[in-house]
């Protein structure tokens, strides 16, 4: 009973589709075959052209509006096309949800494109005696080839296009990632701290490159470049290479990013390369990034990936980039080899001004959000340099753990005095804004009449305290009038208008709140040690200083030394900059280190004069 089931919910009144059926009940070598036999059996005369869907998918094409297709009448069903149906999950938990997803195994579609109809069908095909290799052609029935041709060529190009997404190559593919393109239009130059001149250079190197087809052409050079980011962790390489991107994006002719994540895939590391060099060379110009480049590139693989970056396989119009934390373990002939990697900027601990404009950034945040209110913690702009004065070490990323941290622990205390009036002013205000917490239930334990004179007697403190701490301005008053009000609704009918109130309350808070931010100064008598901010900061600080170790001020003087740029106009005063910091740096601690690292930099500029040498 089953079977006869299954057999009618296939019954199909397209010939072709009863063979594809009848076809999959045997054994199949040849599915191309078999179905181009059926077709030109049925279809005489017309112009019949077998196209892969991996490389021309005429239902995505259709689906972005650019063509029209709607399933036939007569399918491979009665009620369409065979398909498997399945359930996506979101990608992220948080996100919750997910979604409903269709693969079609055989369907017939109508297809409209310019002036020209087609009948397409898309069939799932399970060839060979092995390990049946999935393969899905598109058959295109139409009038003519050349309508055939010029469809192919539209759809093709589309597809191969990117359309607000960008190249990710993982696991042995290039994939598109509309998600990462989201997240790089949100970042800008604007936003990244960094030494003004070193960003200046960055955006220039870039630009003058993809403007430079021509100048390269003129000097017979090849057309690429390689750039090294380096430096500690969390210290701004990811969010200038997203802010370049971003940068090239916006470009009149925008250069599209090609980003590797990982070597690893079916075919190993020599696969992976010559599948990112052979797209990069076939997307040209392009920016081609290599992220944590000590990671990705290898021993086992270093010969074949330079092989790729300098071999006989022209790379014009490449930009390549590589970050790494960790710039000796790189081998000397990728991080060292001009026409490689030209160019390092170090990226290094940020110095005071650059701390003071980080923590600019967060004040700025917190007091201009949607979300700002009277609850924000005070934030003076003195502090600032309060904050960069104690984060001498700190990177951006560990300043950004502070910041953090001490807001959650803010929050997490407000949490704790929710509904306390005892606890002052923050207790006070937070007492009432919360729908979801106000809601009256049994489950909360007691009667609901006993929960009601609760929050009664509740409200009742709230209104004395208000009136021994508070001046009478009109907004103030105001409030306590929305106080009164609360107290009494609490008293005839709290079930009822708890929620009213509470809306009502909240706007008035925002009018308290605005007035009270108005008149706060900068210059607070007080002094800092008195906000909360500052005081949960140099909590965190405090603990964050333990896990680096150390007092930080050996280390961030250490790697405040400038940037080095091997260029004929700025070389001179560079070195004179580092053999001065180089002395500077034999004065502070962890001289084993310390040595390591001037050798380094002794043998960097001795390579670069060889180089400048050599060029003149």
């Amino acid at each position: 009973m089953h079977s006869n089931l299954l057999q009618a919910n296939v019954q199909s009144k397209d010939v072709t589709a009863q063979d594809y059926i009848q076809n999959a009940d045997g054994v199949r070598v040849n599915t191309d075959q078999f179905i181009l036999s059926s077709l030109e059996t049925h279809y005489p005369g017309k112009s019949i052209t077998i196209v892969p869907e991996q490389t021309c998918n005429l239902l995505y094409y259709a689906a972005a509006g650019h063509a029209v297709a709607e399933p036939d009448e007569s399918n491979a069903t009665s009620s369409g096309p065979l398909s498997w149906h399945f359930f996506v999950p979101p990608a992220r938990r948080m996100d919750g949800g997910g979604a409903l997803a269709e693969r079609v195994l055989f369907g017939k579609y109508r297809y409209q494109w310019s002036d020209y109809e087609y009948i397409v069908y898309l069939v799932d095909g399970r060839d060979g005696t092995g390990g049946y290799p999935v393969v899905r052609n598109y058959y295109i029935v139409a009038d003519t080839a050349n309508s055939t041709k010029a469809l192919m060529l539209a759809a093709g190009a589309y597809g191969s296009q990117l359309h607000n997404e960008i190249w990710v190559f993982d696991q042995g593919f290039w994939q598109k990632d509309a998600s990462l393109y989201a997240s790089v239009m949100k970042s800008s130059w604007e936003d990244v701290i960094l030494d003004e001149d070193m960003k200046k250079a960055i955006v220039g190197d870039v630009n003058k490159f993809f403007d430079g087809q021509e100048t390269y052409k003129k000097l017979r050079v090849p057309w690429k470049r390689g750039i090294i980011y380096y430096g500690p962790p969390g210290n701004g390489k990811t969010i200038s290479i997203k802010a370049t991107m971003h940068m090239l994006y916006q470009r009149k002719e925008a250069v599209p990013t090609l980003y590797v994540k990982t070597l690893t895939s079916f075919g190993g590391p020599e696969y992976s390369l010559n599948q990112i060099f052979g797209k990069a060379r076939a997307n040209a110009p392009c920016y081609l990034v290599f992220e944590d480049l000590d990671s990705i590139v290898s021993d086992n693989v270093r010969s074949f990936f330079l092989n790729q970056v300098d071999g006989l396989s022209s790379n014009d119009g490449i930009l390549m980039i590589g970050s790494t934390n960790h710039l000796d373990r790189l081998d000397p002939g990728i991080s060292k080899r001009p026409s490689r990697f030209d160019r390092k900027y170090l990226f290094p601990n940020p110095h005071f001004d650059e701390r003071v404009a980080y923590a600019e950034f967060w004040r700025h945040k917190l007091l201009s959000g949607e979300d700002t209110d009277d609850d924000t913690p005070d934030f003076p702009e003195k502090m600032c340099k309060a904050v960069a004065g104690i984060t001498d070490g700190f990177s951006f990323a560990y300043m950004q753990e502070a910041f953090v941290a001490a807001l959650l622990a803010i929050a997490a205390k407000k949490t704790e005095d929710f509904w306390d009036p005892t606890v002052g002013e923050a207790g006070l205000e937070t007492a009432y804004v919360d729908d979801e917490d106000d809601d009256v239930s049994d489950s909360e334990g007691g009667s609901l009449s006993e929960q009601n004179a609760k929050r009664l007697k509740q409200f009742e403190e709230m209104i004395r305290f208000w009136d021994s701490s508070h001046q009478s301005t009109s907004a103030e008053l105001d409030f306590r009038a929305k106080l009164v009000e609360c107290k009494e609704y609490m008293t005839e009918d709290a079930e009822n208008n708890l929620k009213t109130l509470q809306r009502n309350l909240r706007t008035q808070k925002a009018t308290l709140a605005k007035e009270r931010r108005m008149n706060r100064a900068d210059d607070n008598d007080d002094g800092l040690e008195k906000l909360i901010l500052w005081q949960e900061l140099k909590k965190q600080i405090k603990l964050l200083r333990k896990e680096i170790g150390g007092d930080g001020e050996a280390e961030g003087r250490r790697k405040e030394a400038k940037v080095v740029m091997r260029n004929e106009s700025h070389m001179a005063p560079h070195m004179a900059g580092l053999e001065e910091n180089i002395k500077l740096l034999e004065q502070c601690q962890r001289m084993e280190e310390l040595q390591m690292y001037v050798q380094q930099r002794r043998r960097e500029r001795e390579q670069t004069n060889t180089d400048y040498g050599n060029t003149l």
